[in-house]
Parts: C-alpha cells; sequence; structure tokens
C-alpha cells in the first residue's frame, strides 16, 4: 500500500471528516498499528465526535440553506 500525500488543510467539513473516519476504520484492519496507538485512541474518537457535531451545525445554519438556494 502506498501512502499518497494529503493535504487536510484543502479538506473541508464533510471530506475531512470522512478521511478520518476512514483513517479510524483502517486502523482495525492493522491491528499491530492500533497496539502503538492505543492511548491516543479515546481523544481521537472525542474529537472526531465533536468534529461531527460542529459539521451538522454548520450542514443545518442558515447560511448553508442560503448557499444551496
Amino acid at each position: 500500500m502506498k501512502i499518497q500525500t494529503v493535504k487536510l488543510s484543502h479538506a473541508r467539513n464533510e471530506a475531512h471528516y470522512q478521511f478520518f473516519i476512514d483513517y479510524r476504520n483502517l486502523l482495525g484492519v492493522y491491528p499491530e498499528i492500533t497496539t502503538i496507538i492505543t492511548a491516543l485512541m479515546p481523544e481521537f474518537s472525542e474529537l472526531l465526535n465533536t468534529e461531527k457535531l460542529l459539521i451538522d451545525n454548520v450542514r443545518g445554519s442558515d447560511y448553508t440553506e442560503e448557499i444551496a438556494a
């Protein structure tokens, strides 16, 4: 597997969130990696949950509705 360069600063809202969801799911495929970062997983999961809440707020904002119209 080759890891491509990813510029997360170019990702917006759901693309950024989806990247980290895919990353989290990939960690489950390679348990040897997960054991290295086990101590960080609770904080990582909490940050993902926070990002989801923020994206949901943006998605439901008046500004987002105005752009969609």
